[in-house]
C-alpha cells in the first residue's frame, strides 16, 4: 500500500532553508564534487570504460558507497566483476539522459546486476550520473512512511515532481535533487 504524503506541510520558504543548509553540509559538497567527476567520466565515454577503465570505475562506486554511509562501507565487498557490465551500462546512460529518463527500470537493473546493493545505494549511485534520480533510503521511507521499494520510489519520485510544480507557481526554482535533499536535511535536523 503505498501510503499519502505531503512533505510534512514543508512551506516554500522551508524547502529554500533546507536546500541551503544541505548544500553547505558535508554531505552536499562532498555530492557537488564526485557528482561532477561521475558524470564526466560517463558521459565522456566514447571508449568502452568497461574494458578500458575498470580502476577508475571501481575508485567511482566506491566513493559513492563512501558517500551513502556506513552501509556503503559494507556493501563493497558485493562488488563481484560480472556484475560491472550492466551497472557500467547503466550509469553510462543515466549521465546522458534526459528527462523522460526511465530511473525506475535503470534501478531494477543495477539491483539485479550488482548483488547486495538495495534500492537505497541503487538511487545514490544513480543520482550521481542523472538529474532525474533522486535518493530514497531508510531515512526517506521512514520519514515519508513510504514503503522501500521500486513502487515506493516511484511515488515519492511523483511527490517531487508535484513538489516542483507547486513550489514553481510560487516562484522557487528547485530541482528535483533539491527537493528532495531539502526534505533530507529536515529530517536530519529534526529530532
Amino acid at each position: 500500500m503505498i501510503k499519502d504524503f505531503n512533505f510534512n506541510n514543508l512551506s516554500s520558504e522551508d524547502f529554500l532553508l533546507y536546500s541551503d543548509k544541505w548544500k553547505s553540509s558535508e554531505y552536499g559538497v562532498l555530492k557537488e564534487q564526485l557528482t561532477e567527476k561521475v558524470r564526466s567520466f560517463y558521459i565522456n565515454s566514447s571508449f568502452n570504460p568497461y574494458d578500458d577503465h575498470l580502476s577508475m570505475i571501481n575508485e567511482l562506486f566506491s566513493e559513492i558507497q563512501k558517500w551513502g554511509g556506513s552501509t556503503g562501507q559494507r556493501n563493497r565487498r558485493y562488488w563481484m566483476p560480472a556484475d560491472k557490465k550492466v551497472y557500467v551500462q547503466e550509469m553510462m546512460k543515466a549521465a546522458k539522459s534526459s528527462i523522460d529518463f526511465d530511473s525506475k527500470e535503470s534501478l531494477r537493473k543495477i539491483i539485479d546486476s550488482v548483488k547486495g546493493l538495495g534500492i537505497s545505494f541503487a538511487t545514490k549511485h544513480l543520482k550521481f550520473a542523472s538529474n532525474y534520480v533522486i535518493v530514497f533510503d531508510e531515512k526517506i521511507s521512514k520519514g515519508s512512511g513510504i514503503e522501500l521499494s521500486l513502487e515506493g520510489y516511484k511515488h515519492f519520485l511523483d511527490k517531487c515532481n508535484d513538489k516542483k510544480i507547486h513550489l514553481e507557481s510560487q516562484g522557487v526554482n528547485l530541482s528535483l535533487q533539491e527537493i528532495e535533499e531539502a526534505y533530507f536535511q529536515y529530517l536530519s535536523l529534526k529530532k
